[in-house]
């Protein structure tokens, strides 16, 4: 049978939570104050878009002109009669796909490189399946050079390894390939992302109840990481529309005697998603559990589970489907490839529990162990959504990115590209297949008991995880700059393996943003560290983009494949303090031989300020014309017209003073100061302050 019940019809006996019964009180304020916040969210887009008003004036317009109109709809949201408020809802509807593609084409039009292994491999896939030939034996590292990916943003492996094979089911690149024919090649990925994106929005509006469409538009629309996810062209992206359908009255097809048209249609989206990403494979787990415990509400356990086979069968013929022809051509690098992600051992990163022994020093000498913590926790989160399934049914698609908190590789987009779909499951659930939440209390000890037995394996293992304590200790010994680019390109340290097992082929890398550079080359230092012994190593950047900043905090991360571990220093900071020079800027023409104050300021690298006196400060000069560089003569605190660099001494409040002057000059003189004392060195560079005599 086909459910028409709504949430908006549910029985006393339902025991609606209180935003529900809002609804039910007054569906009319809530469509107006859902509204206004849909147009009041859409600002932040609104904006960006506008950003782009130099390089592409008419979207800049346009955006402007999206604030009137924003401004203009809220009034009306609050204005106009119950039976037009749908109007004022098409509206916002559609100034958040308009908003959303003007911020889009700005964004790609400033930057058209992509920023992720991920979208490169994906459409280099789909390029390589256009052409006849199979991407899931392709080595795909090339097309990380093809679309301008930085070398620090590929999967590095424990093994010192790069991934270089396509990790995603083939979905991924077959929704690609039509974009590839639209765009000519370009940005493919991300208008793909972009366009699954903005059909999320429009699903969410279509499928959710009339009193809660607003809130479908304005939570996806508005999201600025979800908008980021899409330009990074994430997998997970692509999944959203077809999510959004399974979402959506997601209970009915257990309560159904014969799969209605909707349910087949949402066993089709489930199968496509599973063909896409694999993190649908973790939400249709939770939704196995979970239709099965509404089924087993009203029927027996044959009629419940056959209900529940015809449902998955359907999902599984739409994965299989899409899947086929790479299934065919070679099983066995198909199975390899979408089981990547599980098996290849990639270097610890996320925003998960794996964060305590990346950056706390807590655990780090088993990264097997957070991988088994993370199998554990989604066997324990499925067990207790079983237990406690009439409780929070919707748990379903919140469930599975919190399982991924757990393992060594949990990503935020594990999490956060599911929140749509918690709205939209919660709104839409059909609350008749309910059982009493008030439990007796035979039945809720049970439960509790349960739930404690779930949680002690999961208990065990996390403690074994965040108890092996990291193999390697490091000392930085000295570092390398170079000068005014102001970073770190070589590092001598020393390393002692503290552990009682010889840690071999150790991997060293940078991190100053939470994310791992490119692993640095080793001109020094053993391949192996044998137990309770230690070693000098001398490392040299690979590349530009994994160079500290010599005035920056950041952390050196060594990895392992044997035994599979992570080790991490603490914070370091080359140097304690750059220069600021101000006046920033002297928006004046001088005349000649006329002198001006420039003040150097010692901040720390958060910018407060360094009152330390005696420090060593200089301060050069030179002009930058368009034929190069050419000698300026400017005189220095009473120096030679011309010499550079000049010298002074911080007073007891971190300020060095100079006093500039020079005679009538064809271009401006360029003055820029630093920190120069017996380190070596140079470092912290300041900005550069222009100033014209003539």
């Amino acid at each position: 049978m086909i459910l028409t019940e709504s949430v908006t019809q549910r029985s006393s006996e339902a025991s609606p939570a209180p935003l529900k019964q809002l609804v039910q009180d007054n569906q009319v304020m809530v469509r107006r104050a859902l509204g206004l916040m849909a147009s009041g969210a859409l600002g932040w887009a609104t904006f960006m878009a506008w950003n782009s008003i130099v390089t592409l004036p008419v979207v800049g317009f346009l955006a402007a002109l999206a604030f009137l109109l924003l401004g203009a709809v809220a009034i009306a949201t609050l204005m106009v009669p119950a039976k037009w408020l749908a109007v004022t809802e098409a509206v916002i509807l559609a100034l958040s796909c308009l908003v959303l593609i003007g911020w889009a084409v700005g964004t790609l039009y400033q930057n058209p490189q992509y920023g992720t292994d991920e979208a490169a491999f994906i459409q280099g896939a789909a390029q390589l399946a256009m052409t006849g030939h199979n991407p899931y034996t392709a080595n795909l590292l090339p097309f990380l050079q093809v679309f301008r990916v930085p070398t620090q943003y590929a999967t590095y492996l424990l093994n010192g390894g790069i991934s270089t094979s396509l990790a995603y089911p083939a979905g991924s690149f077959i929704l690609v390939e039509p974009f590839i024919i639209l765009t000519h090649g370009t940005q493919s990925v991300i208008v793909a992302s972009l366009t699954c994106l903005l059909l999320a929005i429009v699903l969410a509006y279509a499928l959710l109840p009339p009193t809660w469409r607003m809130l479908g538009v304005g939570a996806v629309a508005s999201s600025a990481i979800l908008f980021a996810f899409s330009l990074s062209g994430l997998s997970v992206m692509a999944c959203l529309p077809f999510l959004v359908v399974v979402a959506s009255r997601w209970e009915a097809p257990a309560l159904e005697s014969r799969l209605s048209a909707r349910s087949v249609i949402q066993a089709l989206m489930l199968g496509i998603a599973c063909a896409i990403s694999q993190l649908a494979w973790f939400i249709a787990l939770f939704l196995l559990v979970g239709l099965l415990r509404t089924a087993l509400s009203h029927a027996s356990w044959r009629v419940s589970l056959s209900r529940i086979a015809r449902y998955f069968a359907i999902a599984g013929v739409a994965f299989l489907a899409l899947n086929a022809p790479w299934i065919l051509a070679d099983p066995m690098a198909w199975l390899h490839g979408i089981f990547l992600p599980l098996t290849q051992k990639a270097l610890p990163y996320g925003q998960g529990i794996i964060d305590l022994a990346v950056y706390f020093h807590i655990g780090g000498g088993s990264l097997s162990a957070f991988s088994d913590l993370g199998d554990v926790a989604v066997l324990v989160l499925l067990g207790a959504y079983w237990l406690w399934f009439d409780v929070f049914p919707s748990a379903a698609w919140i469930l599975p990115g919190l399982a991924l908190w757990f393992p060594a590789r949990s990503l935020a987009e594990y999490f956060t590209v599911l929140a749509p779909l918690w709205i939209v499951a919660y709104v839409s659930e059909l609350g008749v297949s309910r059982e009493r939440i008030a439990l007796e209390s035979k039945g809720k000890r049970r439960r509790l008991l349960g739930s404690v037995l779930l949680v002690l394996p999961l208990l065990g293992v996390g403690y074994y995880a965040l108890t092996r304590p990291a193999p390697l200790r490091m000392q930085l010994m000295s570092t390398e700059s170079n000068g005014e680019f102001g970073g770190i390109w070589r590092m001598k340290l020393l390393v002692t393996n503290v552990s009682s097992t010889e840690v071999h082929q150790p991997e060293f890398s940078t991190d100053a943003s939470g994310h791992a550079s490119s692993y640095w080359i080793r001109t020094r230092g053993p391949k192996s560290l044998p137990a309770h012994s230690s070693a000098v190593f001398t490392l040299e950047s690979p590349n530009v983009g994994s160079m500290p900043g010599i005035v920056e905090p950041f952390q050196i991360q060594v990895v392992s494949a044997s035994p599979a571990s992570v080790s991490e220093s603490t914070s370091v900071t080359p140097e304690p303090f750059a220069t600021y020079l101000s006046p920033s800027s002297v928006d004046q023409v001088l005349a000649p031989n006329a002198g001006v104050w420039l003040s150097v300021q010692l901040r720390s690298p958060y910018g407060a300020r360094v009152k330390r006196g005696g420090v060593r400060v200089a301060l050069g000069q030179v002009i930058y014309a368009q034929q190069g560089l050419e000698l300026s003569d400017a005189r220095i605190n009473g120096a030679p017209f011309g010499q550079t660099p000049v010298f002074a001494l911080t007073n007891a409040n971190g300020v060095a003073r100079f006093h500039v002057q020079a005679p009538a000059q064809s271009a401006p003189i360029y003055f820029q100061s630093w920190v120069d004392e017996h380190h070596g060195y140079p470092f912290g560079y300041s900005e550069t302050v222009s100033i014209l005599w003539r």
